[in-house]
Order: C-alpha cells, then sequence, then structure tokens
C-alpha cells in the first residue's frame, strides 16, 4: 500500500465491506488507488472479491480493465471464479481466470470439500444458468473433489436443471466417488439405475482408509493416555501429528503431517501410510506411539468420512459474511515491518514478490490471498501485504517466520511499527537473520541477548539464517564440530555462504579478526580483499554475510551514529 494512500484505502474497504459500492468507486477515484489493494483485516479481500461476491459484474468489469488480479482468492482459498455469478464467471474467465481452479481448503462457508470448482458450486445449487455458462467457458465435467464427487454428483441431489445440463455436455453417468456411489445413488433421475449396495458402500471406505477399518473403541484404546483431537491433532514428545486431509491448501493427496518439536527439523506431510510408517521407523517412536499415529490417522479418516458421506444442502444465503480475521487490538496497533526506503539509496529486493508457501521449515503455510497460518491451524499470523509484512499475532515463532519472509523477498533492511515491545521482538529475530532494522533503538539488554542468541543458539559462529544456495537448510559443514573446546585462539575460515555477528578484535592491510560468540577465544579470521561494504573500526559490532564467497560488511555502530538505525 502507498503511504499517501492509507486513509482512503481503509475507506475504501471501510465501503466495500458495508456493500457501498458507490463509495467505494469514488473513494478509489479520488485517491487513486490501485484495483490491486487488498482489505488485510478481512482475509486480504480485494475490490474485485467483494463485486464478485456481490454479484456487480459491472463493478467487475471495472476493476478488471483497471488491472485487478481474476486469478486471485477470496477468504483466502476460494477462486473468485467459484464465487461468481453467470455474469460475472464471463468476464473474469474471458480476462484470463482458471475456470476450472478449485477450492484449496474445506469450506463450511460453501458447503463443500477441498478440491470443489465453480462448477461444482454451481451444481450444488443447482444453478443451471450457471452450469451453462461455465460449460461454455470450458469447465471440465469430470472435475472432482477430495471424495471424488463431479458435478454431477452434486446436482444429482435436486434433479433439476443443473443435472440437465450436465448430463446433456456429457457428464459421466457412472463416475464412482470414495463412497462408491454413483450420481443416481444420490438421486439422479435417469436410464441408469442405482447400483451401491450397502456392502460396496463399506468396501469403497475400508479402500478409501487404506485397510481394514478396526472398531472405534479399539482405536480410542489405543490413544488412551495421549493428549489428542480427532481430525485434528496427536501431541507425542517427538512432536505434533496433524490430520490434514481438506485442511492444507498446499497439499492436495497429503493426508498427514508431523511437526517436529526441534525446530531445526522441517515438517514432514505423508499422502499414504507407507510413508509415515517409513517416518516412524526412522524417528525411532516406540510401539505404543506408533500404535497411536496410527489409532489417530485412521479414526480421523473415519470421522471425516461419515461427516461428508451425505451430501448436504446448500448454505441458503449466497453471499458470504466477511468477518473481520485479526483482533481489533491488532488492527487498531497496526504493528507490522516494511522495507527500509532510504531516500536517495537505490531500492533494494522486489516489493511485490510473493513470499514462498512455507516458512519455518513448513510450519507456517501460505494461502492465496497472502497470509500465513501455522501448519493445521485456522488463526491468521501473518499477511504478506506487499511492502509490508503485518502481524495478527506476535507469538516469537511468528517473528522468525516474518524475518524468513523478509529474507526471501530480497530486504536487506525494515523498517518496524507499533508498541515498544513489538517493534524490540521484531528488531530481535530480524537482527538474528542478518536485516538493518529502522524504527526501533535497541537498549544494552537487547544487545545482550542478540550476543547470546548468537553464541548459544548459532554454535558459536554461523548465524542460523536459511541460505540461498541450499534451499533454505543452513549449511554447517563449515562450522566447528560440537565438541571442540578452544584452545587458545581459536580461528575458523570463513564458509562460502553464511552470517557472522560479532564485535572486531583486531585489522591489518589484509585480514579483519571477529569475536564470535560469548567465548572471547573464537576468533573469525576475514580476508578483506574480499569485502566490500561499510567502513569499519576495532570494538564496532558488524555482520559480515557471504555470498557465493563474498562478503560484506554492515557496521551497527556507525549505523546509530549516522542513520539512526537501530543495531
Amino acid at each position: 500500500m502507498s503511504k499517501d494512500n492509507t486513509g482512503g484505502e481503509v475507506a475504501v474497504m471501510e465501503a466495500l465491506a458495508s456493500g457501498d459500492i458507490d463509495s467505494a468507486k469514488a473513494l478509489l477515484a479520488e485517491h487513486k488507488i490501485p484495483a490491486t489493494v487488498r482489505d488485510w483485516t478481512r482475509s486480504n479481500m480485494s475490490p474485485l472479491a467483494y463485486a464478485v461476491r456481490r454479484n456487480d459484474a459491472e463493478f467487475a468489469a471495472e476493476l478488471i480493465a483497471g488491472g485487478a488480479d481474476v486469478n486471485a482468492f477470496a477468504f483466502g482459498d476460494i477462486p473468485l471464479v467459484a464465487l461468481a455469478n453467470a455474469e460475472c464467471a464471463e468476464h473474469l474467465v474471458r480476462a484470463g481466470a482458471d475456470v476450472n481452479a478449485s477450492i484449496r481448503r474445506d469450506s463450511s462457508a460453501l458447503g463443500l470439500v477441498q478440491g470443489a470448482s465453480a462448477l461444482i458450486r454451481a451444481a450444488h445449487r443447482n444453478d443451471g444458468a450457471l452450469v451453462a455458462k461455465l460449460i461454455e467457458l470450458g469447465a471440465d465435467t469430470r472435475a472432482v473433489d477430495r471424495f471424488g464427487r463431479t458435478a454431477l454428483h452434486y446436482a444429482a441431489r435436486s434433479n433439476g436443471e443443473a443435472a440437465k445440463q450436465l448430463v446433456a455436455a456429457g457428464a459421466d453417468l457412472m463416475a464412482a466417488d470414495q463412497f462408491g456411489k454413483t450420481p443416481s445413488d444420490y438421486g439422479l433421475a435417469s436410464s441408469v439405475p442405482a447400483r451401491t449396495s450397502e456392502t460396496r458402500r463399506n468396501a469403497a471406505v475400508r479402500a478409501a482408509l487404506g485397510a481394514e477399518a478396526p472398531a472405534e473403541e479399539d482405536l480410542l484404546r489405543a490413544l488412551d493416555g495421549f493428549e489428542y483431537a480427532v481430525g485434528d491433532k496427536l501431541s507425542l514428545d517427538h512432536g505434533e501429528f496433524l490430520y490434514l486431509d481438506g485442511k492444507d491448501s498446499l497439499g492436495k493427496g497429503m493426508n498427514f503431517a508431523v511437526i517436529p518439536r526441534t525446530i531445526d527439523l522441517p515438517v514432514h506431510r505423508f499422502s499414504e501410510e507407507g510413508e509415515l510408517e517409513s517416518y516412524m521407523a526412522g524417528q525411532e517412536l516406540v510401539t505404543r506411539e506408533r500404535d497411536a499415529v496410527r489409532a489417530f490417522f485412521l479414526i480421523s479418516q473415519l470421522r471425516d468420512r461419515q461427516a461428508h458421506e451425505l451430501i448436504a444442502e446448500p448454505p441458503e444465503n449466497a453471499i458470504i459474511g466477511i468477518p473481520r480475521t485479526v483482533s481489533n487490538s491488532a488492527i487498531d496497533l497496526n504493528e507490522y515491518i516494511s522495507r527500509i526506503e532510504n531516500s536517495g539509496s537505490p531500492a533494494v529486493g522486489d516489493v511485490t514478490q510473493d513470499g514462498p508457501d512455507t516458512l519455518l521449515r513448513g510450519r507456517y503455510v501460505r494461502d492465496g490471498a497472502g497470509q500465513y497460518r501455522r501448519l493445521g491451524e485456522e488463526h491468521i499470523a501473518l499477511v504478506d501485504d506487499g511492502d509490508k509484512i503485518r502481524f495478527a499475532d506476535k507469538e516469537i515463532d511468528t517473528f522468525q517466520a516474518a524475518s524468513e519472509l523478509a529474507d526471501a523477498k530480497n530486504w536487506q533492511g525494515i523498517e518496524v511499527t507499533g508498541e515498544v515491545e513489538f517493534r524490540a521482538k521484531a528488531w530481535f529475530a530480524a537482527r538474528l537473520a542478518g536485516l538493518d532494522v529502522r524504527g526501533y533503538e535497541p537498549t544494552n539488554k537487547d544487545l545482550d541477548r542478540l550476543e547470546i542468541a548468537v553464541g548459544q543458539g548459532l554454535s558459536s559462529l554461523l548465524a542460523d539464517a536459511p541460505s540461498r544456495e541450499t534451499g533454505g537448510i543452513p549449511s554447517r559443514t563449515d562450522a566447528p564440530p560440537q565438541e571442540m573446546t578452544p584452545k587458545g585462539n581459536t580461528l575458523y575460515q570463513v564458509p562460502e555462504s553464511g552470517t557472522f555477528v560479532g564485535k572486531v578484535m583486531a585489522l591489518s592491510a589484509g585480514h579483519l579478526e571477529q569475536k564470535v560468540g560469548r567465548d572471547p577465544r573464537n576468533v573469525v579470521v576475514h580476508d578483506r580483499s574480499v569485502l566490500s561494504g561499510d567502513d569499519v573500526q576495532v570494538g564496532h559490532l558488524i555482520t559480515v554475510s557471504y555470498e557465493r564467497g563474498k562478503g560484506r560488511l554492515q557496521n551497527h555502530d556507525l549505523a546509530v551514529e549516522q542513520r539512526g538505525v537501530g543495531r
């Protein structure tokens, strides 16, 4: 968002949220606000999402002509085309929207599950005109949701105009879902008889579960003594085992995941039981824990399928309500970090570059609207707002994730805004990631804490920042062995990539010696011929960042004296 237009953007979004389209149009024109602006307080909704949600085809066409993203998502995970009426759908698809885009998570608001397309939603609502339009625009009648249901399965429930349009377009009358049911089993009136028997249904469910399903009481008995919530997560000493079916916007077919308690270990996703079994064997989980994991996933799958075996009625109101997705306190404080833009200096990094799909080794997952949630959770933690990263919570891992996001966007410095406590936490996480920080002046206690963190958490040498060469996994090949006890002054050769934070101990024409960590005997010797950046003197606190063998110097004491940038 442009700093000059912030007030106007807020007014536009408030008008759109209240349904006052005329005022919103006037404000967009008055403040010259781009059609790409988003409402970060309400699921990152765009003006086009509001227009489509209200079936305002004229306003949608104006926004599309102004550059609005027709493949954007509403509510985080619902493609705009899946909310459109026939006229809006035509505007979207003619402008390049994917007519077969599917929802990325189960949606109670739509009454549909992950994988459902615009055609499936239209069939579910028995909207014959929209079904006909979507087919004309290229919608695939064979597309299925996560339970293998086609649009005809959903249209069969009402047996109306939508079903007629689908049958006329050649929809498969014999397509079976994961419960072994064809459209006729859901009530489709056709010359094709229903074929599903109770035995066939049970066999289909067992096949979907991958094994003969034990009795529920046996599964629950295996979970005795463990902390768990069926369909959500099981907590073990090793980590959290999550049931993801329908809840993971990244993983179609990824049914399970484990989040290790050790943050250095990545999140693992699994699409089948064999992968999960291999993982548990590799982690040496005891037999009782393995049995609990198997029981947890089996009963979660069983309950999930029981809840969705029948096709529910579509929600009565076609217009989905838009509650605020962040707390009022977060909105009032307006706490965020943004890219530093020094007057007269060249721009650094791509302001609008999208962040990665996941952060913190898979612990935070991005949805289609640029919002990050902890894996398996509904609560929004971060919002990528282009040139800003906004916070909806202030847990320490959220600050770490934000710093990683800023690094992924190639920002070399950030500005922090909000309450002192928030800015202090953001400064600490950003400095650990090697980013310059403006907007907070660190105290001596902050600096001591940073030095301790570098010394203890980073093997007394290397900052644990993701290396771009290794796909986000820090290289440890150049770090000293953990069991090494320094004898006198211990010097380490610098790696091709890595970050060092500490004070300058000595300077010569060819070398710079830097103390790293609390132990004064741990010193890194840098070759000055490969270094560039700030001037340094003995005693200055500096960061030396290497990439492809070339080092960049950041002098934090000089920054404080000359630019007012926090150390």
